[in-house]
């Protein structure tokens, strides 16, 4: 698994947020050929919401389900993932 302290959200001067990710959190991200995070926050009495759109460079092609398919789960089945 990923560690609290391995993401980070940073605001640019006009307030869009930007995930800064480390250590294992980075590693991951490297390894599945994740680029570009697309981030939404939302909050509302004391409830907070995060929405986050990972994308590779495969952004707007047709991939084969099969081979992402096995691509998740393997990951997925990765020892010391966080599963849940």
């Amino acid at each position: 698994g990923i560690g609290w302290k391995e993401v980070e959200v940073l605001p640019t001067r006009l307030g869009k947020p930007l995930v800064y990710l480390y250590g294992k959190a980075l590693a991951q991200a490297q390894a599945l050929g994740l680029e570009e995070f697309a981030l939404s926050l939302t909050h509302d009495g004391g409830l907070a919401l995060a929405f986050v759109v990972a994308q590779g460079p495969g952004r707007g092609e047709v991939l084969d389900p099969a081979a992402w398919r096995e691509t998740l789960e393997k990951w997925i089945a990765t020892p010391g993932r966080a599963n849940g």
